[in-house]
């Protein structure tokens, strides 16, 4: 019995409950958003900010129906997949002294530059910023961190009207490139890219309204897809 046969999304007026950065919301909820209007008119949404440890515990007991974004490391009876692949940009203001004529950014001006640092609860972006300090350490220069921010509110605001840098994901820079107060550049080092995710717990598999969820947020972002079944949990 598929799920169509036992969950209606037209007739439901079901919550589900999404553990997510604003960076999810600024990028992923906007979309969905707009998917369950044409579709499931009924259904609604409760977005929370929690870090991975304590999002387990709700997915365990059931008061979370998914976590969404990049994750570095995962939980034993989680089940993964990937929803796009992404990579980090930088973004500072226009006439940044860092911004060389004819080439951009290039690796002495990220490095003798001030930063702010984005570390939001949901998810794992303080590996990248692991990453970066780690470039500065092989480069011998002392990173100033003049912000670390939990939420991207008024990130735009921040680097046009100082001279920070800020490491963002590319989907991230697309939906903010209309300030044009504010220029993106490839990070000048070699950066790892990831994936972003949703995971759900294995209790939630035989759940029809479940299965439906998170199949339509992938197919949402890959609609060529066909229904595929639920991927193998997560390696702990």
């Amino acid at each position: 019995v598929r799920y169509r046969d036992l969950f209606d999304p037209v007739r439901s007026d079901r919550t589900f409950r999404i553990n997510m950065s604003d960076l999810g919301q600024k990028v992923l909820l906007p979309p969905l958003l707009a998917f369950l209007s044409a579709t499931a008119p009924g259904v609604n949404v409760t977005i929370v900010n929690l870090d991975l440890d304590l999002a387990y515990h709700h997915m365990e007991n059931g008061t979370i129906d998914l976590s969404a974004g990049f994750f570095k490391s995962t939980k034993p009876a989680l089940y993964q997949q990937s929803l796009f692949s992404e990579h980090y940009v930088c973004a500072m203001r226009r006439g940044h002294p860092a911004i060389r004529p004819g080439t951009g950014l290039d690796l002495e001006g990220f490095l003798h530059s001030a930063h702010a640092a984005y570390r939001p609860a949901a998810g794992s972006h303080h590996y990248i910023e692991s990453v970066i300090d780690k470039v500065f350490l092989e480069h011998g220069v002392r990173r100033r961190v003049s912000v670390r921010l939990a939420s991207l509110l008024g990130v735009t605001q921040i680097v046009a009207n100082s001279d920070l840098l800020i490491s963002i994901p590319s989907r991230l820079a697309q939906v903010v490139q209309q300030d044009r107060r504010i220029r993106f550049f490839p990070l000048p080092f070699n950066a790892p890219g990831f994936d972003i995710v949703h995971l759900w717990h294995q209790r939630s598999n035989h759940d029809p309204g479940h299965q439906w969820f998170p199949q339509s947020f992938h197919q949402l972002l890959h609609p060529a897809a066909p229904d595929a079944p639920a991927p193998p949990p997560a390696s702990p």
